[in-house]
């Protein structure tokens, strides 16, 4: 029978309208299951401007603007390409008719990477949003200057020139930075050699990114501030608090000659290169800079607008007619230059030769832009010294097979598979055996290697943490830059969780170095506001490298110093605000390293060292070098002598890598590379004390360890860095 149905005007059959029913059904389910949609943006900014530093922390920046129904959402960044090692997340709630951005900080561990992947998903795994495949514009080498620049206008952004090509890599870059993309965690910021800062721009920034900004200032950071308006201080007061130069009107400087003097000369700090024990930092030599620079009537005619006030606690390193142009001051372990022109306004525009002044303001070596000369060629390879700290903190219960055992090994089982088989068989007339007894010399064999691997590597699983941790006095407290070097050794293949607790903290993997590729650990990695949970897979019997980056504030100072220096000696005074022991302290003046003992809980020091006494600092270096070298060298493999990759004396060896650029040589392919937060070296040239203290099993801040392993250590190294008054 065949009925109607007035659907359409199309004859169906019983089994057809089923199947209709069955179709729409589906279709139903369907569009209630599919996810609400899309969003109306999403948008990820990746780097200083398209920028990536290798070997250092950069802002990921993510846009999105929800304009329908309320749901939970989870952002997730992996690298592009084929091997992804960390998973970063960050769940945010995104209301009706919002737009929210956030920023997180992330770790370029390789200059071969220039792709990023971010997706957006809903509480239900469902995709909102996607961008695959971003680009960035450059990804530099890890020594490459990056200069910030928050301008009033986008056609005078700051240059600089070009290198040669003995120097290409270390060709500076600028990255435009938006007023409202700036980051309000201070590790975002690390990437930078330099921030510039116009003035009128500085009051659309919120008080959380000038924290930021202040807090990588103290930690060694460099920011520019050009005079736009003197009332934009009054006006912003963290800001005209830090710098050195009290700003009140304007005037036209007709003669602004000095400006150029000061750009083709350069001076540079005097080292006590001789290890005498007399600080001679500060102590200037004049030399050629970016000499014969353009004859530039127009610039040199054209007047210049300049404020005028009154000096703080700067010095003037650039005037004209008594007239202050550049302006410095120390804050902290970094510093604060004030230009008392705006360098986007003309003449400055319009001077040829603008390139050079703004290499002169970050203090560029003059040669990376000259004539290339035959033979300047240079290495630019080398290691990170998270190999070193690594071989401080990985697990002693891993022990190396001797190649020398490998070789007898496998030739025990090349005489057994071979003759010594063909003889027994021949002996017992059994020759068509050794289709059995092949196999079983493979399988016991094999049982063997596994046998010998399990008592070379089983054990318990262990956790070592080692802190490095930067005292910064901040006010009446203090400010902690901390490196958390930790390592989880597993006897089997197991993920383990981790948190921070820090005010701001980012958990990064293994750095090689320069051309090393990517990392090798696994991690998933929640930010939750400035810090962090993640979960690490370690494989079995293998000992895991990572890294936590963080910055606390305390308040007080945990250990106060003071060092006075005199014709003879220097007068130091010590002060243990701990409720623990203090041991192995050690000072660093002129470069000689004084040994000074022990301080108790609760307990002050006073104490007078010669000026020739201690051990100059490069003698102290060397041979602990050398010893990190061999140590780090034997970690990259799988087989060898166990006693090259013991360091005996860890204390003294994490000291050694504030100042291994003392004792490498530059063009050796395999040396240590400073790392820009971990070196001291400029500290002493700037007639500073460094002081270093250990706590032995003691931390300033909760562990990162969320789980109970069976052997556990905690250690750190404290370094204080108060000037020589």
């Amino acid at each position: 029978m065949i009925t109607t149905s007035g659907t359409f005007g199309v004859p169906q059959t019983p089994q057809t309208g089923g199947r209709w029913l069955l179709i729409c059904l589906l279709l139903c389910l369907g569009t209630l299951a599919a996810p609400a949609a899309s969003l109306k943006q999403f948008d990820v900014f990746i780097g200083y401007d398209g920028v990536l530093p290798e070997g250092n922390w950069f802002p990921v920046t993510c846009e999105v603007a929800n304009d329908g129904p309320t749901f939970e959402a989870v952002f997730e960044l992996t690298a592009g390409g084929f091997k992804q090692s960390q998973v970063r997340r960050l769940r945010l709630e995104l209301p009706t008719g919002t737009m929210k951005r956030f920023v997180i900080p992330v770790f370029n561990s390789t200059r071969y990477n220039s792709t990023w992947n971010a997706t957006l998903y809903d509480s239900k795994g469902n995709k909102r949003a996607e961008m695959r495949d971003i680009r960035v514009r450059k990804v530099t080498g890890s020594k490459a200057p990056v200069l910030g620049a928050i301008v009033r206008s986008m056609t005078s952004l700051p240059v600089f020139p070009n290198a040669n090509n003995s120097h290409a890599e270390f060709q500076p870059m600028v990255a435009r930075i938006q007023p409202e993309q700036f980051p309000d965690n201070p590790l975002a910021l690390e990437g930078l050699t330099a921030v510039y800062l116009n003035s009128a721009k500085a009051l659309t920034l919120k008080m959380q990114q000038a924290n930021a900004l202040l807090a990588w200032i103290s930690a060694g950071g460099h920011l520019i501030v050009a005079v736009d308006q003197p009332g934009d201080f009054q006006a912003n007061r963290w800001l005209g608090d830090l710098i050195p130069f009290a700003p009140t009107s304007l005037q036209q400087l007709p003669d602004h000659s000095g400006l150029k003097r000061w750009v083709e000369t350069a001076a540079t700090k005097v080292s006590a290169a001789d290890d005498s024990g007399m600080n001679r930092a500060g102590v200037t030599a004049r030399h050629p800079g970016f000499v014969n620079l353009r004859v530039d009537p127009a610039f040199d005619s054209t007047p210049l607008p300049t404020a005028t006030g009154s000096l703080r606690d700067g010095r003037v390193v650039a005037e004209s007619g008594g007239v202050p142009l550049v302006i410095t001051g120390q804050r902290g372990r970094g510093r604060v230059t004030v230009l008392t022109f705006n360098p986007e306004l003309r003449p400055i525009t319009d001077w040829k030769e603008r390139s050079y002044f703004w290499a002169r303001l970050l203090d560029l070596p003059p040669e990376w832009f000259r004539a290339e000369q035959k033979g300047n060629q240079q290495h630019y390879g080398g290691y990170s010294l998270d190999a070193a700290f690594g071989a401080m903190v990985d697990s002693k219960q891993i022990r190396k097979l001797p190649v020398g055992w490998l070789v007898l090994l496998l030739l025990v089982y090349l005489a057994v598979i071979g003759p010594v088989d063909r003889w027994w068989l021949k002996k017992i007339n059994r020759q068509m055996w050794t289709w059995l007894t092949f196999p079983a010399y493979v399988v016991l064999f094999s049982v063997l290697i596994y046998i010998i691997g399990y008592k070379l590597r089983a054990g318990d699983t262990e956790w070592n943490e080692l802190h490095v941790v930067d005292v910064l006095p901040s006010g009446s407290g203090a400010s902690l830059r901390g490196h958390t070097y930790a390592s989880v050794y597993s006897p089997a293949n197991a993920p383990y969780p981790l948190e921070s607790l820090q005010s701001f903290a980012a958990l990064r993997g293994e750095y090689a170095g320069p051309y090393s590729g990517w990392e090798d650990s696994r991690a998933i990695i929640e930010q939750r506001g400035n810090n962090y949970h993640a979960e690490v897979t370690v494989p079995v019997w293998t000992s895991q490298l990572y890294v936590n980056e963080w910055w606390h504030t305390l308040p007080a100072l945990p250990v106060a110093v003071k060092v006075t220096a005199q014709d003879r000696e220097f007068n130091i005074r010590l002060e243990n605000r701990l409720s623990y022991k203090l041991t192995r302290l050690s000072v660093i003046i002129g470069y000689r390293i004084y040994t000074v003992g022990d301080l108790d809980s609760n307990a002050s020091k006073t104490f007078t060292l010669s000026r020739s006494g201690g051990q100059p600092l490069r003698d102290f270096v060397r041979p602990l070098k050398d010893q990190m070298h061999n140590a780090s060298g034997s970690r990259r493999q799988a087989l060898g002598d166990d006693t090259h990759n013991r360091l005996q004396d860890i204390p003294s060896a994490a000291i050694a890598t504030a100042f291994v650029g003392l004792v490498e040589e530059p063009n050796n392919y395999n040396r240590f590379i400073p790392s820009p937060q971990m070196d001291l070296q400029g500290q002493l040239d700037q007639a500073n004390a460094v002081v270093f203290a250990w706590a032995e099993n003691r931390t300033l801040t909760p562990g990162l360890n969320q789980f109970s392993p069976r052997r556990s250590r905690v250690d750190t190294l404290l370094r204080l860095v108060t000037p020589v008054h």
